[in-house]
């Protein structure tokens, strides 16, 4: 029997036992699964992604949070200092006012006008720090916001993921 005749018996052999046909859907079967596990394993590193993203953000918060406290306390320290040369500055004023010093003589004295520009730096220092926390506090709600949205994007693809398993074997129960 030549090499043609034998393909010709062994594919009549093969339709009289339904061998291609069931070749046939196991080759299906396993093509429609393989293509639902690209899916799968798309969504699964797509959560991955979202995952190493939050785990990046996390210390960033703590940094956040802490700049924050840092320049909260400076700010408490330097409004103290502040009164405190708001005080030595009335204080020089009124001496010099009760030894009979005008107030032009009193805005050239050395002692109060240091205390005035002491004054004055500690405020500009003050509203630097301030402008500084609402700066950071922003960032934190930016943050995270950004955690938030990560997270839904999180749980909108476990459910996807959820219904694509079920959708494959389910197909693959049909098939």
């Amino acid at each position: 029997m030549s090499e043609k005749q034998s393909h010709i018996v062994k594919s009549i052999w093969n339709k009289l036992t339904a061998r291609t046909d069931q070749q046939k859907l196991m080759k299906d079967i396993d093509e429609v699964r393989s293509s639902f596990d690209v899916i799968i394993n798309f969504k699964r590193a797509h959560i991955q992604c979202y995952k190493k993203a939050i785990g990046l953000l996390l210390p960033v918060i703590e940094q956040k949070k802490n700049s924050i406290k840092q320049l909260t306390d400076e700010i408490d320290k330097l409004k103290k200092q502040s009164t405190d040369a708001e005080v030595n500055a009335e204080k020089v004023s009124n001496e010099l006012k009760k030894a009979g010093t005008t107030e032009e003589e009193i805005e050239q004295n050395p002692e109060y006008s240091n205390w005035v520009t002491v004054y004055m730096d500690l405020q500009s220092t003050i509203e630097k720090n301030n402008t500084n926390v609402i700066k950071r506090k922003e960032e934190l709600n930016s943050i995270s916001d950004d955690i938030e949205t990560y997270k839904l994007h999180i749980s909108k693809l476990h459910r996807s993921l959820d219904n694509i398993m079920k959708e494959q074997s389910e197909i693959a129960e049909d098939m």
